[in-house]
């Protein structure tokens, strides 16, 4: 009986723990929203990291496809599904399609900054 009554306070005092930090750092990200999104950026691209060779010496810009039904008409685009990450690197011409829900790259581009990138109004820029 000792020992049930032992068990069920280190249960209790684990899941109370438990809690009690993820309370905390809702009320981190609550207080300071854009460290989150820097933690969802820094995340994307350590993922992606691990899938190819990213390039060095810049950070990208990261944006998410909200609505794919508005980039129906860009090629790049063809395989992607709301949810999915873009990564762009300016300086090296780049631009990553990830899909997170399955931890995959579908698509990666060359791209011309000189006119549109192609994201204009249909994704929503982390970075």
């Amino acid at each position: 009986m000792l020992v049930i009554a032992l068990v069920l306070i280190l249960v209790g005092a684990a899941a109370s723990y438990y809690f009690y930090t993820k309370n905390r750092e809702s009320q981190a990200l609550i207080k300071d929203p854009t460290s989150a999104q820097a933690a969802q950026v820094k995340t994307v691209i350590a993922e992606v990291g691990k899938l190819m060779y990213l390039p060095q010496g810049e950070d990208p810009t990261v944006a998410n496809v909200l609505d794919v039904t508005k980039l129906s008409d860009q090629p790049f685009f063809a395989k992607a599904k709301d949810g999915d990450e873009v990564l762009i690197y300016s300086k090296a011409g780049t631009a990553i399609l990830y899909r997170p829900s399955t931890n995959l790259i579908v698509n990666v581009s060359p791209i011309n900054l000189g006119g549109t990138a192609g994201t204009s109004g249909t994704a929503s820029n982390h970075n």
